[in-house]
């Protein structure tokens, strides 16, 4: 994607990835072929969570209740301007101010292996007696529909403050119709209901 936009021959090109290596490495080889006047620049990070978290793997800010509370609690509750303010995502929009964006994240993955089949089984075993909040909020940290919302809200948000006139999402399904040919590129049970 991004050769083809340079071949637009824009004023910036801001390359992103999750992480700081994917992103320096991507942009040491667009560097040979983007024009001079060119700026290209490099940022990373995961767009799904605070800034302060944005370079710690998922399953460190799960395995730490504090910031598995501040996770679940970004996604479930009232948008906030500090919510969005505090946003990775709001916070590299609102320093790039890009024109246009082109979303090339497979969001599926990002959002929905968090496995609330497996949470739900932890929690289902717990006695009842015992009360365990810090269960409750990782089951909470498995559902990938209200990180999804939380995430376009923070988008549209970040987009309007920033001016950006445009975006464009690439991606695929990547379920072959909904997960029936699933056994030929993941080891799950036939289909998928973890990927689906």
């Amino acid at each position: 994607i991004c050769r083809q936009i340079l071949r637009y021959m824009p004023a910036e090109l801001v390359v992103t990835s999750n992480s700081e290596h994917e992103a320096q490495a991507a942009l040491k080889d667009l560097s040979t072929e983007a024009p001079s006047y060119c700026k290209l620049m490099a940022a990373s990070g995961n767009i799904f969570v605070r800034w302060s978290l944005k370079d710690t793997r998922l399953a460190d800010i799960v395995a730490s209740d504090e910031n598995l509370q501040t996770l679940v609690d970004d996604n479930l509750n009232e948008l906030t301007e500090e919510i969005i303010a505090e946003s990775t995502l709001n916070r590299l929009i609102m320093q790039y101010r890009p024109e246009i964006i082109i979303d090339c994240i497979n969001t599926a993955t990002a959002l929905s292996y968090q496995n609330i089949y497996h949470m739900y089984s932890v929690m289902h075993d717990i006695p009842e007696h015992i009360d365990n909040k810090s269960v409750l909020y990782r089951l909470l940290s498995t559902t990938s529909i209200p990180p999804l919302i939380r995430h376009v809200q923070i988008l549209y948000e970040s987009m309007k403050q920033a001016g950006t006139r445009l975006y464009l999402k690439i991606g695929t399904t990547g379920t072959g119709g909904m997960g029936f040919n699933i056994p030929f590129t993941h080891g799950e049970e036939n289909p998928s209901r973890l990927l689906m």
